[in-house]
């Protein structure tokens, strides 16, 4: 089930960003769309409802296994030795 699925309806409104205009307001947000749309996107410079709603949906599945326990105890053993 995705995520607009999930909400309750009209509680999420997507609207599509295109990646050259004056919505962007510095640099760093730039960047990181550009970065979102290259990956969950087409590669057409538009970041669109759907491609919004596949990067939350990436979002919440990491966000969901770290929040998850671990199954087994894990223990490592390191030695040192020095000598002088």
């Amino acid at each position: 089930m995705s995520l607009a699925q999930q909400a309750a309806p009209g509680s999420l409104a997507y609207s599509v960003v295109r990646l050259d205009s004056s919505q962007i307001r510095n640099d760093v947000d730039l960047y990181f769309l550009q970065k979102a749309e290259a990956r969950f996107g087409n590669g057409d410079g538009m970041f669109s409802g759907a491609e919004q709603e596949a990067a939350l949906g990436a979002a919440a599945q990491v966000h969901a296994l770290a929040a998850a326990p671990l199954s087994q105890s894990r223990w490592i053993q390191v030695g040192l030795q020095i000598d002088f």
